[in-house]
C-alpha cells in the first residue's frame, strides 16, 4: 500500500509536469535582429568596412565618415565646413587600431589619416597605402548561419565583422543589421481555449497535488478539475468560483477562498474519489456569519482556529475545534479591529513561528498576538509616516513571505517591498527597511513575493520577476527582454514544485493572464559576460570656477542586451550613497569646488551586475567666494559689524545713563541722541543760523557762556577743536555741555562752533589781498569746500562774492 501510495503521488506530479516539460523543452535559441536608422543616429547609406577595438567600441566606415557605436547610439566623424579637417572626402575606406589605441582609416583618394580619440581630430600622415587592411571576410559556418534565416536568403549582404559576443554585422541594400541568437522569451501555458486565463490561486496540498485555479470558474487538481460538487472529473468542468486562495488544514480538509462566493470547506469522502462540499457565505440575518463574500488569504495557527482576510469586512475567525460555525469578526466578539474601510479591505495574512498574526490591508499592516483571547487582542498598526524612513514604505500591502533568521518580507503596491524582524512587530515604532527602484528593482509596485533559500527572494511585478540577494542585498531583474510581452503576471502567491521526489531541481510556477509560468533553474541562469563600462570623456575632468555643471556619457558595451542594462554610481567627497539609473549619462547640477570620485559600475545585458567598476576624477577650482580667505574676510567683516553694533549699543546705553538725571524735554533727549550718535558716526552737522537770544536770565548761565565764548575765540583756528574739548574746558560732560548749550545759545555745541568760524572768515575776507582758502584754514576749516558750502548756507554767498562786496 505504501509502494502505490507513493506510484500515485509521483503520477499526479508528472501529469501536472507534462505540459510544462514540453512547453520548457520547445525554448529554443532565437534569432534576434536589430535593424540601425536615423533612431540610432545612423543614416549612411553605403559601408565600406567594420572593426571592434580593444574597449568593445564597433567603429563604421561608411561613404558618410566613420561612425562609433556604444550600444546606445552612432557617433558620426566627418569633415564639415570650416572644422580645419584635413579630409578632401568622407569616403572612409578601410579602419585599423594602432598600438596606441588612435584609428588609422584610408579614404577613397588613397590618403591616410589617424583618427585621434582624445582629440576626435583627423591628422594626415605618411604610409604606404597598399598595405591598408583588407575588407573582412567571414567563414562558411557563419555565412551559411546566415543565409539559413529567411529575411537574409535571397538578398545581398556583406558581413562586415563578427563581434566578441557573437553578433554579426551585416550591410544590405537595406540598411545595416546586428544578428544575434539568444534565448526565447518565457511564455505561460493555458489549459483552456479562452482568450484569457487569469490564474489567481497556485497551490500544493500534502499529497503534492498541484492546485490551479482561474478566474473563469476552473479549478485543476493534477490532471483532473473539481466540479461544484467536489467530484475530480477528468473532463473539463467549471468549479463555478473566482478562488483566490487555498489551505489544507490540520484535519486535512481543504479550504477555498472564493472573491464573491465565500468560502468553501472540502472534506475527503470515504466512499468516493471527491470531497464533501460545504459552503459558508455571509448572511445578515446571521451574526455568526461570515463578515464578507470576498476571500483573500486564509491560515491557521497552532491552536487550530482559522484566520480569514476578506475584502471589505476585515479579519475574521474560525475556530476548528468548535461544533458550531462561529465566524468571529469585528462585531460579534473581535473588537480590537479597527472599524475603517481602508483596514476592512485585507489582502494577505501570515502567522509567525512567535504565535504573531500579521494582516496586510490597504491601510497598512497590522498585527497582534495569538496567544491572547481574541475578545482582548490588541492589533498594532504599522503604516507610512511621511518624516520617518524606517517606517513601512506604503500601506497598501499586498503579500508577506518568511525569510530566514527572523526576517519577514513585505511587499507593498507602491513602495517596493521592506524587511522587518518578526520579533519586533508587537510595537509601535517597528523598523523596516526598505527596498525600491533606488536600489534596483524594475518597479515599485511588488505584487507577490517567494522565498528560495538557495536563490533568494523573489519579487514579483507586472511585468518582472526580481530575485533579491540577501547576501550583498543586489537585484537581479528579470524582465520583458526574458518574458513575453503578451501577458502580465498576477499578484497569484508563486509555489516551487519539485520534479523528482529526492532532487532539488524544480520550476517557479507563478499565475498570469495567460495562464501558468513555469520558470526552472536553467531558465534563470544568466550571462556571465562582463562588458567594458567606458566614458565618453576623459578620466580625469578639470572645470573652471564658472563651471558648475557637467553631464557625463558612458556605456557598458554589451550588444547582447536582454534586459536594460542598470547602472550605479556613487560620488565620492559629495555622496557615498550608491544610485541606480537605468541612462547612459548623468549630470551633475550644481558640483562645489574640490576634487571628487565618480565610481560607476553597471549589469551587464541580462541585468546580472558584475565586476566592472569605474573610476573618474572631477576636479573643478574654487571661485575667490568659495576660498577659505574669502570665508575669512567675510568672518572679520562680520566680527567689525558685531563690534560696531556692540559699540554704538554700548555709547547709547551711556547716553541714556549720562542724561536720566538732567531735566530735558522729550525732544531735547531726541535731539541730544541724533546729534552723539552723528558726532560718533563722523556725520558732518549742516551748518545753521543762530538766533541771538536777548537776555541771559542768570548770573550763571551769563558766566557760562562768557568762558564759552572766550574759550572757542581762542582756539577757533585749531581745526581739531571738537566738543570733548569744549566739555572738558567747561568741566562738564558732552551732554550736559549740549543741554546748557541749547538753553543758553538756543543752538547745539558744533552748530556754535561754526557760527562762529563764519564769523571770524568775514573778518578776515574784509582784509586786503587775501585767499579764500587761506581764510578757510586760518578759521579752523579743514576743507575749504565745506567752508565755502557753511559761508554760503549762512550769508547767502559764496566767500569770492563776499569778499567782491
Amino acid at each position: 500500500m505504501l509502494i502505490f501510495a507513493a506510484m500515485k503521488r509521483l503520477l499526479t506530479i508528472i501529469a501536472f509536469l507534462f505540459v510544462i516539460t514540453v512547453v520548457t523543452a520547445q525554448r529554443y535559441e532565437e534569432v534576434r535582429i536589430t535593424h540601425f536608422s536615423e533612431a540610432e543616429g545612423y543614416g549612411q547609406d553605403i559601408v565600406s568596412c567594420a572593426i571592434q577595438d580593444y574597449n568593445g567600441y564597433v567603429w563604421i566606415g561608411t561613404w558618410n565618415g566613420l561612425c562609433r557605436y556604444d550600444g546606445y547610439r552612432f557617433q558620426n566623424y566627418r569633415m564639415r565646413p570650416g572644422d580645419n579637417s584635413p579630409l578632401r572626402t568622407n569616403r572612409i575606406g578601410s579602419i585599423r587600431e594602432l598600438p596606441n589605441h588612435d584609428l588609422e582609416c584610408t579614404t577613397n583618394d588613397s590618403l591616410i589619416f589617424v583618427f585621434h580619440r582624445r582629440t576626435e581630430h583627423f591628422e594626415q600622415t605618411s604610409g604606404d597605402y597598399s598595405k591598408r587592411p583588407r575588407p573582412y571576410r567571414a567563414d562558411d559556418a557563419t555565412v551559411a548561419k546566415l543565409k539559413s534565416l529567411p529575411q537574409f536568403a535571397n538578398i545581398f549582404t556583406n558581413i562586415l565583422l563578427v563581434d566578441r559576443q557573437g553578433g554579426i554585422w551585416v550591410d544590405t541594400h537595406s540598411g545595416l543589421y546586428r544578428i544575434w541568437f539568444g534565448a526565447k522569451p518565457l511564455q505561460p501555458v493555458k489549459f483552456s481555449e479562452a482568450a484569457e486565463e487569469e490564474v489567481r490561486c497556485l497551490y500544493v496540498d500534502k499529497k503534492g497535488r498541484t492546485w490551479v485555479a482561474d478566474k473563469n470558474g476552473y479549478v485543476r487538481v493534477g490532471d483532473r478539475f473539481l466540479t461544484p460538487k467536489g467530484k475530480l472529473s477528468t473532463a473539463p468542468v467549471a468549479f463555478g468560483q473566482n478562488v483566490y486562495c487555498i489551505l489544507e488544514d490540520s484535519r486535512g480538509d481543504l479550504w477555498l477562498g472564493a472573491k464573491p462566493e465565500g468560502l468553501t470547506r472540502l472534506k475527503a469522502s470515504e466512499t468516493a474519489d471527491g470531497y464533501i462540499v460545504k459552503r459558508y457565505v455571509h448572511d445578515e440575518n446571521a451574526p455568526n456569519s461570515l463578515s464578507c463574500n470576498n476571500i483573500y488569504d486564509i491560515v491557521e495557527d497552532r491552536q487550530k482556529r482559522l484566520w480569514i482576510a476578506t475584502y471589505n469586512g476585515g479579519l475574521n475567525m474560525y475556530d476548528l475545534r468548535q461544533q458550531h460555525d462561529v465566524f468571529v469578526h469585528r462585531d460579534n466578539g473581535l473588537s480590537g479591529w479597527p472599524a475603517d474601510e481602508e483596514s476592512n479591505k485585507m489582502r494577505c495574512l501570515y502567522i509567525t513561528a512567535e504565535q504573531v498574526l500579521m494582516a496586510g490591508t490597504l491601510n497598512g499592516l497590522f498585527t497582534c498576538s495569538l496567544k491572547d483571547n481574541p475578545r482582548d487582542m490588541k492589533f498594532w498598526h504599522h503604516c507610512r509616516r511621511p518624516n520617518d524612513a524606517t517606517s513601512l514604505s506604503y500601506n497598501w500591502v499586498a503579500d508577506i513571505e518568511p525569510l530566514r533568521d527572523h526576517t519577514v518580507a513585505i511587499a507593498t503596491s507602491g513602495g517596493g517591498f521592506c524587511l522587518a524582524d518578526d520579533r519586533q512587530l508587537l510595537s509601535d515604532r517597528t523598523p523596516f527597511n526598505t527596498f525600491t527602484t533606488d536600489q534596483g528593482l524594475p518597479s515599485d509596485v511588488c505584487l507577490s513575493l517567494f522565498f528560495k533559500p538557495d536563490h533568494g527572494l523573489y519579487v514579483v511585478s507586472q511585468t518582472s520577476i526580481s530575485c533579491f540577494s540577501l547576501s550583498d542585498s543586489t537585484v537581479t531583474n528579470y524582465t520583458r527582454g526574458r518574458l513575453d510581452e503578451h501577458f502580465k503576471l498576477l499578484e497569484t502567491k508563486p509555489i516551487f514544485i519539485r520534479s523528482q521526489e529526492s532532487s532539488g531541481e524544480g520550476s517557479l510556477l507563478f499565475g498570469t493572464t495567460k495562464g501558468v509560468l513555469s520558470v526552472s533553474p536553467q531558465d534563470m541562469q544568466k550571462s556571465s559576460y562582463q562588458p567594458p563600462l567606458v566614458f565618453d570623456c576623459p578620466s580625469d575632468i578639470r572645470l573652471s570656477p564658472d563651471e558648475r555643471s557637467l553631464t557625463i556619457q558612458f556605456a557598458a558595451l554589451d550588444f547582447n542586451k536582454n534586459v536594460p542594462i542598470t547602472y550605479a554610481y556613487r560620488i565620492e567627497g559629495m555622496d557615498n550613497r550608491w544610485s541606480y539609473i537605468t541612462d547612459n549619462h548623468i549630470t551633475l547640477p550644481d558640483i562645489p569646488a574640490g576634487t571628487f570620485q565618480l565610481h560607476l559600475r553597471s549589469t551587464n545585458g541580462d541585468g546580472v551586475w558584475v565586476d566592472n567598476e569605474q573610476t573618474l576624477t572631477i576636479h573643478r577650482r574654487a571661485a575667490f567666494h568659495e576660498t577659505p580667505w574669502a570665508w575669512m574676510l567675510y568672518g572679520l567683516l562680520l566680527a567689525l559689524l558685531v563690534i560696531g553694533i556692540y559699540r554704538v549699543v554700548r555709547y547709547i546705553r551711556q547716553l541714556q545713563n549720562e542724561i536720566k538725571d538732567i531735566r530735558l524735554t522729550s525732544n531735547q533727549r531726541i535731539e541730544v541722541m541724533s546729534h552723539r550718535i552723528r558726532e560718533l558716526l563722523s556725520i558732518k552737522e549742516a551748518v545753521e543760523k543762530i538766533e541771538p537770544v536777548e537776555v541771559v536770565e542768570s548770573e550763571k548761565d551769563r558766566l557760562f557762556a562768557e568762558r564759552v565764548k572766550t574759550f572757542v575765540n581762542e582756539h577757533l583756528a585749531d581745526s581739531d577743536l571738537s566738543m570733548q574739548d569744549i566739555a572738558q574746558a567747561m568741566a562738564i560732560s558732552r551732554t550736559l555741555l549740549f543741554a546748557r548749550m541749547k538753553s543758553v545759545f538756543n543752538t547745539s555745541p558744533n552748530n556754535y562752533l561754526l557760527n562762529q568760524r563764519i564769523e571770524r572768515a568775514k573778518e578776515l575776507l574784509r582784509q586786503p589781498d587775501v585767499y579764500v582758502a587761506d581764510v578757510a584754514y586760518r578759521s579752523g576749516f579743514s576743507d575749504p569746500k565745506y567752508f565755502s558750502k557753511c559761508f554760503k548756507k549762512l550769508t547767502g554767498m559764496t566767500p569770492t562774492e563776499f569778499q567782491k562786496s
